[in-house]
């Protein structure tokens, strides 16, 4: 078994004694493939185990056996392919991969989760590893724009949005490294088979950044586009449905009391004033009477919601 070691103050200090990797992977064997080889090929004194959760692929083929043939001969120590039955998604898939990797480890382990792309690159895991502080969680904070207009157009919105409503900022994705205790916790979140980014930030415990460069996948495309990531988004907001559904709350509370008082100044000017009120004063007062009728019906509607998730969590 090799060491994992820390440097501090110029001095190696022995912390840990391996590192689990959890990889998510449908389909993508090729790069997965490409993933683990650079991996073994690190330099650094890790010993690191792989976990492959194979989540229902449905293209089995040459590829496929290359990554289940695959020998390892550095830095990794073992690897172990867990093969859903039924495709869970992504975070589905991270939380499969580590409860199997927390009842095969001990309390000096680390736990590490990269996406198979390749867009988590192997060369960032010893920045983390020279990052990471016990109970805490260390991620790739993603630097500059990547992929299209769009893309990038939607991320932001994403990341202005979360910080209105939930003060979260969302600047990092799945590549993160984290000790026992934490994944201990982690794995008991009711929060990580709906989003592994959300349940990191649900469990407010320290964040270490990491400022990281998105790297390239290595081979095909990515299937996630525009859609994926507003699934994405959505998923890591659902986790935080209380503080948006508050925030929301308030917002329409605050329109209809506007309008409210919208409707409470025409009406005064129109009837109780010697002002003279232009025609069309009666088409803002039904403007602001329909928007009035409007922001209620979806203050109900947002209630209704949110008790039924509320209920579905409970049971």
């Amino acid at each position: 078994m090799i060491p994992l070691y820390h440097m501090t103050s110029n001095k190696a200090v022995h912390l840990y004694d391996n590192c689990f990797v959890i990889i998510p992977l449908f389909n993508d064997y090729v790069s997965c493939l490409k993933l683990i080889e650079r991996i073994d090929d690190l330099k650094v004194k890790t010993n690191f185990k792989i976990i492959i959760v194979d989540d229902a692929s449905t293209d089995f083929g040459e590829h496929s056996a290359k990554l289940r043939r695959f020998k390892p001969k550095k830095r990794i120590g073992s690897i172990k392919i867990l093969q859903l039955e039924t495709n869970l998604g992504v975070n589905g898939a991270i939380h499969e991969g580590l409860l199997y990797a927390f009842r095969s480890s001990n309390k000096n382990d680390l736990f590490m989760i990269m996406d198979s792309d390749g867009e988590d690159s192997p060369d960032d895991i010893e920045q983390l590893l020279n990052n990471h502080r016990s109970s805490c969680l260390v991620v790739a904070k993603r630097q500059g724009f990547t992929r299209t207009i769009s893309f990038n157009l939607w991320r932001i919105i994403f990341i202005t949005v979360m910080k209105l409503t939930t003060k979260k900022m969302v600047n990092f994705g799945n590549f993160s490294l984290f000790d026992f205790n934490v994944c201990k916790q982690l794995i008991r979140s009711k929060h990580i088979g709906l989003s592994y980014v959300g349940a990191v930030l649900a469990l407010r415990l320290p964040i270490i950044k990491v400022p990281i460069k998105r790297a390239q996948r290595y081979d095909g495309k990515s299937v996630s586009g525009r859609f994926g990531q507003f699934i994405f988004g959505f998923q890591i907001m659902s986790c935080f449905i209380d503080v948006v559904f508050s925030r929301i709350l308030q917002l329409c509370l605050g329109f209809l009391l506007l309008n409210f008082f919208g409707i409470i100044m025409i009406i005064y000017l129109k009837f109780f004033s010697l002002t003279t009120v232009p025609g069309w004063a009666s088409l803002i007062l039904v403007i602001l009477t329909t928007s009035s009728l409007q922001l209620i019906f979806t203050l109900a509607m947002l209630i209704l919601i949110f008790l039924h998730i509320q209920r579905r969590i409970r049971s």
